[in-house]
């Protein structure tokens, strides 16, 4: 293969020539693999061998940072490429600090950012202090608030965590279904403004709902939502992983953080005065809590069944069989899986609520997750799971009206 670049001659047959450099017994069989890649030979190529063989032995002493950047470019790829191979991050940083050299700034910050990924340790490059600054005194190193939205009609919520570095801030946006399902993530270093623009495209031009939540709460239904994902088998979207690596999780805690917030004896004495709990509808969290599609049609259809049936009933018997027909359609909806899904809502929700000041709505978000997990107990039986499905037809043929939310917003996607 013929370049008319020298860097790109370089690099592509950097892995033969640092095979060269370390079997010298290999030397013939070698120098005719790499003439025959068209690699860089000049009139020193000989004697400079030896200095490369040289350099590549003695890694470990203080000079040889200069002395891999004192090398001819041949050479120097192929140490680089080496030191790639053997992960030795340390190194291909410690040239970076140490070269002015634009292109191969360039050239180490790529090497070194994919190495990153891979998952090496990358230790953060120093600046140099500017002999003037505009303003002496450092902006404060201020944590920037982490956002999570309420659950769309479709069980789906994004969450936003945001991380303090040196540069600005470390940005994760994650858009989550049903709490086991990662649909989008988006992740990158950006400054404070960019972030602060990007929330306030979500709330005011998209409508979006949104909570601000601390960093350490943020990060709790991140590893959550992940650990969720994985028991489920839904696959991450490529480069979610590495995007994780990146920021600085803490151990996972393995009590909710409501409990921190919510009177555990009101909850239990609430568990048995659940029949105000539809109420809860009216709260922003609770806006869009819905049942699917498919529930709407199997009441729809047992509705029907009961207009075609052959009997004749009265209007009381006929509220009655509408009853039984509802709670039927509520428990078949609130399968084991969703039992499980829409409590670990709950109680997120409940969080929420007791940050918000309103510590009633809390305690009864906080019941309605303990009535979903145990599995004895009909969700049908509860207004406020009657409400999920009820709040989607037209006109209501229980005569429970569903509350109309106070704060109207839009859906998240």
């Amino acid at each position: 293969m013929n370049f008319l670049n020298e860097h790109a001659r370089a690099v592509h047959t950097a892995p033969i020539l640092l095979a060269m450099i370390e079997s010298p017994a290999k030397f013939s069989e070698l120098f005719e693999q790499y003439r025959a890649q068209d690699g860089l030979i000049d009139g020193k190529f000989l004697d400079q061998l030896p200095l490369a063989r040289q350099v590549w032995q003695r890694l470990a002493e203080s000079e040889t940072v200069a002395a891999i950047l004192a090398l001819p470019l041949a050479f120097r790829e192929a140490i680089f490429f080496g030191l790639r191979r053997d992960g030795r991050a340390d190194l291909l940083a410690a040239c970076l600090e140490n070269t002015a050299d634009k292109a191969l700034i360039k050239q180490l910050k790529r090497v070194l950012y994919e190495m990153k990924q891979e998952g090496h340790e990358i230790a953060e490059r120093r600046k140099k202090a500017p002999l003037f600054r505009k303003n002496a005194e450092t902006p404060p190193n201020e944590e920037i608030p982490c956002y999570v939205s309420v659950v769309d009609g479709r069980n789906e919520r994004i969450l936003v965590l945001n991380e303090t570095v040196r540069a600005g801030v470390r940005t994760l946006q994650v858009y989550d279904r049903e709490g086991r399902a990662i649909v989008h993530f988006f992740s990158e270093e950006t400054s404070r403004k960019k972030v602060r623009a990007f929330i306030n495209d979500l709330q005011q031009l998209r409508q979006v709902p949104l909570f601000e939540i601390p960093l350490a709460y943020a990060q709790y239904l991140l590893q959550k939502l992940n650990r969720r994902a994985e028991r489920a088998g839904t696959a991450f979207p490529a480069g979610y992983v590495s995007a994780i690596s990146r920021l600085k999780l803490p151990e996972v805690a393995e009590r909710h953080p409501y409990r921190e917030l919510v009177d555990g004896q009101a909850v239990m004495e609430k568990l048995t005065a659940l029949q105000s709990s539809g109420e809860l509808h009216r709260e922003p969290e609770f806006a869009y809590w819905v049942c699917d599609r498919e529930a709407l049609l199997a009441f729809q259809t047992a509705l029907q069944d009961l207009e075609t049936g052959l009997l004749t009933l009265s209007e009381e018997q006929k509220m009655e069989q509408i009853e039984i027909r509802l709670r039927r359609t509520i428990d078949q909806f609130f399968t084991p899986d969703r039992r499980e899904i829409y409590a670990d809502r709950l109680r997120d929700a409940a969080y929420q609520l007791a940050r918000r000041d309103a510590p009633g709505q809390a305690v009864t978000a906080a019941a309605l997750a303990l009535h979903l997990e145990a599995p004895d107990n009909p969700p049908g039986e509860v207004p406020f799971f009657r409400f999920m499905l009820l709040k989607l037809l037209p006109l209501n043929p229980s005569g429970a009206k569903p509350p109309e939310p106070e704060n109207k917003s839009g859906l998240i996607l």
